[in-house]
């Protein structure tokens, strides 16, 4: 894979994460409203100057953003390997045959 096919493939991310379908994912996914209420939790608890506390805000952002591009880029590969998987049931049936005969050996 070529440098020019990783920055196709953050295109093509960024284009995902600013669909309405991502934003409507983020706004009603219960694992991700019951962090944000967690972290927001957790922030109004901390005694810091509004400086360091957007410092922190941001740097937490900026993780969550990296995270859902990690996300994003196993997800569009493990498609790809589905689907080349679906493009060759003989093989996949070759590989589940000779490990089938593995496990009965």
């Amino acid at each position: 894979m070529s440098i020019d096919d990783f920055n196709l493939a953050y295109e093509i991310i960024d284009v995902i994460m600013q669909t309405q379908e991502w934003e409507k994912i983020r706004q009603n996914d219960l694992r991700i409203q019951t962090a944000k209420k967690q972290y927001e939790a957790a922030l109004q608890k901390l005694d810091m100057p509004k400086d360091v506390f957007d410092e922190l805000n941001s740097a937490v952002l900026i993780l969550e953003e990296a995270s859902a591009d990690a996300a994003t880029l196993y997800g569009v590969r493990i498609a790809g390997i589905i689907q080349e998987v679906l493009n060759n049931p003989l093989v996949f049936s070759q590989m589940f045959l000779e490990r089938s005969a593995k496990c009965g050996a």
